[in-house]
């Protein structure tokens, strides 16, 4: 029986995969594993933790941004 070759990412490779940072990688609580001091992640383990932490209903209304910018001594609101 052939088996396939486990992929294994490294934290760098991890940041590419779910296009997030570096410190969000180490931050969220995906499964890891030690090798020496390095820190690998089985890419079907990744697969599994992302489908049961995906956003199963869509969200009811879009989160609305407000951008505000300060005035100036003596500046017109308007402008």
């Amino acid at each position: 029986m052939i088996e396939e070759k486990e992929v294994l990412l490294t934290r760098k490779e991890m940041c590419s995969y779910l296009n997030i940072c570096l410190s969000c990688v180490d931050r969220l609580d995906i499964p890891r594993m030690k090798i020496g001091r390095s820190v690998r992640f089985r890419k079907s383990d990744v697969d599994a933790w992302l489908m049961e932490h995906q956003r199963r209903e869509p969200c009811e209304k879009p989160a609305v941004v407000t951008v505000r910018r300060s005035l100036r001594v003596g500046e017109a609101p308007w402008q």
